[in-house]
Formats: C-alpha cells, sequence, structure tokens
C-alpha cells in the first residue's frame, strides 16, 4: 500500500519558524488561525493533469522545499528552475505525490 500524501509531505513541511502543523478530519473543532490548504483522499481516485500550484515567499523557499521532497520520495521532480515561459520570475518545482497528482511550489516576483 502507497503512503499518502499527508503521511509523506505534511510532516516534513511543518513551518521551521512555528514549528506547527494543523490536521483536521472534519469541520469539526477548531480551525487554525491563518489560511490553511486541506486534502481528503479518496481510495478511487485517479490522477490525471491536473495540477495545484502553492505559491512561497522566495525562490529560496522553492529550494528549501525541492530538497525535503526529494528526500521524502517525490516522483518526477523537475527543477527547481526559472519558468520564463510562464514568467521572466517564475521559479518553481514540479512533482508527483505518492498518488500521481502533479504539484508545484512557485515564487515569482510579479
Amino acid at each position: 500500500m502507497r503512503p499518502s500524501f499527508i503521511e509523506s509531505f505534511s510532516q516534513p513541511l511543518v513551518s521551521p519558524s512555528s514549528g506547527k502543523e494543523w490536521r483536521g478530519n472534519s469541520a469539526l473543532g477548531t480551525f487554525p488561525s491563518k489560511p490553511f490548504f486541506g486534502f481528503t483522499e479518496d481510495p478511487n481516485h485517479q490522477s490525471n493533469g491536473t495540477r495545484i500550484a502553492f505559491w512561497v515567499n522566495s525562490s529560496a523557499e522553492v529550494d528549501r522545499v525541492a530538497e525535503i521532497i526529494q528526500r521524502a520520495g517525490a516522483k518526477n521532480i523537475e527543477g527547481p528552475l526559472s519558468n520564463p515561459e510562464y514568467n521572466e520570475t517564475y521559479y518553481a518545482v514540479f512533482f508527483d505525490d505518492p498518488s500521481g497528482n502533479r504539484l508545484e511550489v512557485v515564487h515569482r516576483q510579479k
């Protein structure tokens, strides 16, 4: 059985500044005071060409996440690299999660 996205990537992506993360299984209980993104995993899900992009505050943060996902065993890693075809300041790393979903971590200045 393959590890879930949450098992594979959530622990390494805990904020280094706060050391905090939020996990929830339902809408019950308290929610974080800052924006968050949640995944609901479906055992019958079939990956497709859709890509989810996460914006970060710096290219150094893209590099940091790239190192984390490589250590965590992400598949089909591309980058981190500049992508002038999108924007002259577009810098990103692309990868697949364990379910085959295409993800991206990106920083751009404008």
